[in-house]
């Protein structure tokens, strides 16, 4: 199937909630498996905001949605991704109140790092940017963060 019909129907699926995040860590001794352990629990703490303590056993389609892929782990440790912020949420607290809770969740995990969410102008761009296949995304499972939930055991593929 041609790559470019696959972005523009992933962007179109993901509705207008859908975003760009970029999630940085701004600190270099940070392993990929500490990364993602990072990634999961920004993820438990969003949902438990929303949900309270049993934020898990609420059905996923409600939990939050985002897909990331680490970049440039070496040097610069950071992940690009998707995020779609919950539409209820968005109405209740606004767009841009919702982006500083979330990018407040992250500053508790790492002090010195930072997170951006932005509107998607250019859906399908996007899409192929954070998805782009790299030594490291292409042998490393890419996170589908709404599918974790406490209860499971997750560990990163390794060759």
């Amino acid at each position: 199937m041609n790559k470019k019909l696959i972005e523009k129907a992933y962007a179109a699926w993901m509705g207008e909630c859908a975003c760009a995040i970029t999630i940085v860590f701004n600190q270099k001794n940070v392993g990929l498996h500490k990364g993602y352990e990072a990634i999961r629990e920004f993820h438990r703490l969003v949902d438990r905001d929303r949900f309270g303590g049993r934020y898990y056993e609420r059905p996923e389609r409600e939990r939050l949605w985002f897909r990331v892929s680490p970049e440039k782990w070496d040097d610069h440790p950071h992940f690009h991704g998707l995020i779609v912020l919950p539409k209820d949420q968005v109405a209740a607290e606004g767009f841009d109140a919702v982006r500083e809770k979330y990018a407040a969740f992250w500053s508790e995990l790492y002090p010195n790092g930072s997170l951006r969410i932005e509107a998607l102008h250019d859906g399908p761009g996007w899409v192929s940017y954070a998805s782009k296949e790299n030594s490291l995304t292409s042998s490393l499972t890419v996170i589908d963060s709404h599918l974790l939930s406490p209860k499971e055991v997750w560990a990163p593929q390794r060759d």
